[in-house]
């Protein structure tokens, strides 16, 4: 799954002031680059591309990493099936959409400027997709920690369920998990 959306971002960003087109000429340019990832991608990952993903990894806050959860949510939820469980504003959408577009320039123009550089001139530009994919990982993977997150993603096995799981494991010859 790629991070980066294929939509068109003019009818997310409505230009209303100067400020409105810098902010949709960074998330176009944000665009343009995963363009150029996806025409270019390399079929293996190399040193700049781990430098790269290594810099955007250790370059993000938690809040930046709650933000890219919010928006890997928000594209998820624009899903047809799923939308009628999802209650997002189209305001809320722009700001979120808006964070995520200052985030992803933050990290590639300014915190990680000589590791995107080096890997779209060494690597081309499929190490954003590696990168930005690492990184939506070690976001979501902050996420699923969280004790309510946890519970809900398990309320779906039953007494049975839970039984025929640890039937199953002993049969593999692995221990059964303790009931908590």
């Amino acid at each position: 799954m790629s991070v980066f959306p294929r939509r068109d971002f003019h009818t997310i960003l409505p230009v209303t002031s100067k400020g409105g087109e810098i902010m949709k000429a960074k998330i176009l340019g944000a665009a343009a680059l995963a363009a150029v990832a996806a025409s270019s991608a390399p079929a293996w990952a190399g040193i700049y591309s781990d430098d790269a993903t290594r810099c955007i990894a250790k370059s993000t806050t938690e809040a930046d990493r709650l933000a890219l959860v919010k928006w890997i949510f928000l594209g998820i939820a624009a899903h047809p099936s799923i939308k009628e469980y999802s209650n997002v504003s189209a305001e809320q959408r722009i700001q979120i959409d808006r964070q995520m577009g200052a985030l992803v320039m933050k990290l590639l123009t300014k915190d990680c400027h000589k590791e995107t550089v080096e890997a779209m001139r060494f690597e081309g530009g499929g190490f954003l997709e590696k990168s930005f994919t690492a990184l939506g990982e070690i976001a979501m993977g902050g996420l699923m920690t969280n004790p309510e997150v946890s519970a809900a993603l398990t309320n779906w096995a039953t007494p049975e369920d839970k039984a025929a799981f640890a039937a199953l494991a002993a049969e593999a010859g692995r221990p059964v998990p303790p009931k908590p």
